[in-house]
């Protein structure tokens, strides 16, 4: 059976690459043939009949340089996906010969998120004929974003499903307070695979690194969220490790440094490198809690009001850990008083939740 995935495949983010990776290689281990919808946004253009000035090209290409790591990625691991896909019209041929489309993981029914796909992501597209399936799509908040146009658009729409899982405990309540539709909670893709799934990808390059550290991977930097790392750092006697880059802003022309270094994102392999390999680790991002249980490490999560709790909130809840997210004014004594995580009974219920999310699949792609 021939199933496309639609998903932020596209996103220069990690956990947007990985989960697409993890959901695509566990359909092909069930015996189906997964096909990434290679479905991309057009970049907004200026209004200059001629385009991009020759400025705004140059910042263009030099961002994108920086984030190669990503293309990489892609290009090696990503290999059953479609040609580009700009507009609307061309979603329908791309899936008629599909038996199945499954939109999700990661925020696909963020409406913030979304501009410029429309609706694609409730599957506007996909014929009657051709099964449509959420696996553990996301709301990104407790809330549903649209307004009400959207909202009687998307209910149509989600009633086209045969069947909707979706990644927080609150999504299944949006689904049936407002879409009036039944959604079941299922972990996000990444944790379908084991650990030993991603440490194939960990080039032998990375091994040069032998002391033990502490990994840090902050999405949205601030001042307290960098003293907190300090501290603990200090505490642990052991050295920061980096898995993002090291500037919080893009490349400027206005702003132009030597130190190109820093606008380069890490690769996947270095990425995954320093999870599997740190002694504890200190992140605000979602897939960086993930990936921090999946690896068994110790770790808390600094609270990150700009992209939202409510995954993460419920993510911890799932496992038992709400105790390990602080928020940025916690106190520093609060780090020496957490006890240290017990990860057997953790690792039962990842196993019981890959056995419910694999029977998903097979029963609704059967």
């Amino acid at each position: 059976m021939k199933i496309g995935i639609l998903t932020f495949h596209y996103s220069n983010n990690y956990g947007a690459l990985l989960q697409t990776y993890a959901l695509s290689k566990t359909l092909y281990s069930l015996g189906y043939e997964p096909i990434i919808i290679n479905r991309v946004p057009k970049k907004e253009k200026e209004r200059n009949p001629f385009g991009l000035n020759i400025k705004k090209k140059i910042v263009q290409k030099a961002n994108h340089y920086f984030q190669k790591s990503f293309d990489k990625f892609r290009k090696k691991f990503l290999q059953n996906i479609t040609s580009i896909i700009n507009r609307n019209e061309d979603l329908g041929s791309i899936v008629n010969n599909m038996d199945a489309v499954i939109v999700g993981s990661d925020q696909v029914w963020r409406i913030e998120y979304t501009k410029g796909l429309g609706l694609n992501n409730f599957l506007d597209f996909v014929p009657g004929n051709i099964r449509k399936i959420a696996y553990a799509a996301s709301f990104g908040n407790d809330n549903f974003e649209g307004n009400e146009e959207i909202i009687i658009k998307v209910k149509a729409l989600l009633h086209r499903f045969n069947a909707i899982s979706v990644r927080e405990k609150s999504g299944v309540a949006i689904c049936k307070d407002l879409f009036d539709v039944s959604a079941v909670h299922l972990i996000d893709p990444t944790l379908l695979l084991a650990p030993n799934d991603y440490i194939q990808l960990i080039s032998k390059k990375e091994n040069h690194i032998t002391e033990k550290f502490i990994t840090r991977y902050i999405l949205d930097d601030t001042k307290q969220k960098s003293d907190i790392i300090e501290y603990i750092s200090k505490q642990k006697n052991l050295n920061i490790f980096n898995i993002t880059r090291e500037s919080t802003t893009e490349f400027s022309i206005r702003k132009f440094e030597l130190n190109w270094k820093k606008y380069y994102y890490p690769t996947i392999s270095t990425w995954l490198f320093g999870i599997k390999n740190a002694e504890f680790i200190i992140s605000d991002s979602y897939h960086g809690v993930v990936f921090s249980i999946l690896f068994n490490k110790q770790f808390i999560c600094i609270g990150n009001k700009y992209r939202g709790l409510t995954r993460i909130n419920s993510l911890l809840e799932k496992f038992g850990l709400e105790n390990r997210l602080i928020n940025e004014s916690e106190n520093f004594p609060v780090f020496n008083k957490l006890e240290e995580i017990d990860y057997a009974p953790i690792n039962e219920i990842i196993k019981l939740e890959r056995i419910k999310s694999i029977d998903f699949l097979n029963k609704q792609l059967n």
